[in-house]
C-alpha cells in the first residue's frame, strides 16, 4: 500500500474521517462532566452535595433504618445487588445484608453523584 500513489478519491476518504474523529473529540471534549463518585461507610454518616443541594445519608442500628434527609427536588435511586433499582425516600429499610450498594442521586438539570455505600 506505500507503493501506490495517492488518488483524489483516497485523499477524499482521508479528510472525510479525519473529519468525523475531530468532531467526535470536540463533542466528548464540550459534554465532559467530573464523575463525581463517593465512598460512604454503612455504619456511619455521609453528607453529599449535589449542586450547592445537602443529602445526609444516617444508618440507624435499633431500627435497622437508612435515613436520608434531601431536597424534594433530588431523586435517590439505590442500586442494589440481585434486585431492581430501588427509589429512597426519607425513611428506607436497608438491612446490612444488602450493603454494598451503589446510590445515585440525580437532580432536575441531570446532574448526578454516585455514592458507593459499604
Amino acid at each position: 500500500m506505500a507503493a501506490e500513489k495517492l488518488t483524489k478519491g483516497r485523499l477524499g476518504q482521508i479528510i472525510i474521517m479525519m473529519m468525523v474523529l475531530i468532531a467526535a473529540f470536540t463533542y466528548r471534549t464540550v459534554t465532559y462532566e467530573v464523575s463525581n463518585t463517593q465512598v460512604c461507610e454503612f455504619s456511619s454518616g455521609c453528607e453529599v452535595k449535589l449542586q450547592e443541594k445537602l443529602v445526609v445519608f444516617m444508618y440507624q442500628d435499633s431500627t435497622n433504618t437508612l435515613m436520608l434527609t434531601k431536597p424534594e427536588e433530588l431523586t435517590v435511586k439505590a442500586s442494589i445487588v440481585g434486585k431492581n433499582d430501588v427509589l429512597l425516600t426519607d425513611k428506607s429499610e436497608i438491612a446490612e445484608t444488602q450493603i454494598p450498594m451503589d446510590i445515585i442521586i440525580t437532580d432536575q438539570d441531570e446532574h448526578t453523584v454516585k455514592i458507593q455505600l459499604q
